[in-house]
């Protein structure tokens, strides 16, 4: 396999698929319960206040939505973590030439050493081939 393809399959593994399911697991807990069950449950006395009420909050929006409601955010959350690698991978391309920015390297190799491996010649452009690849999740989300 050859590092681009590596690099591509850690990226889409790591920054795709695990955040969406992290989301994914918040939003099915919060749909096995009920508000009233969520509410009555014991709180962490350690956790902080504000933290708290934030994440209560979050819970309680997540309790709220429909069905409908948790398939459209569903595909927001996808389409921000799609287009933040996205943009994120074509700021690394951008970098590479000026070095003002951020740059990426894989096993510690610099991503301009081995550019020459992408079928769209760029890093950016090589996003939608790693979905199709290694996404558990389908196709890059608008």
């Amino acid at each position: 396999m050859k590092i681009s393809d590596k690099l591509g399959k850690e990226f889409i593994i790591k920054l795709r698929d695990e955040n969406f399911r992290n989301f994914k697991n918040q939003l099915n807990k919060a749909q096995e319960t009920t508000l009233e069950e969520f509410q009555n449950r014991t709180k962490n006395p350690n956790i902080d206040p504000e933290l708290q009420k934030t994440r209560d909050s979050k819970m309680e929006f997540l309790i709220g939505l429909n069905s409908e409601q948790s398939v459209q955010l569903e595909q927001l959350i996808l389409s921000i973590i799609d287009n933040t690698n996205f943009l994120m991978l074509r700021e690394a391309e951008e970098s590479q030439t000026d070095n003002q920015g951020i740059g990426i390297t894989f096993n510690g190799i610099p991503t301009s050493e081995f550019s020459q491996e992408l079928l769209s010649g760029t890093l950016f452009g090589e996003y939608f081939s790693w979905l199709e690849t290694h996404s558990e999740l389908g196709r890059f989300e608008h």
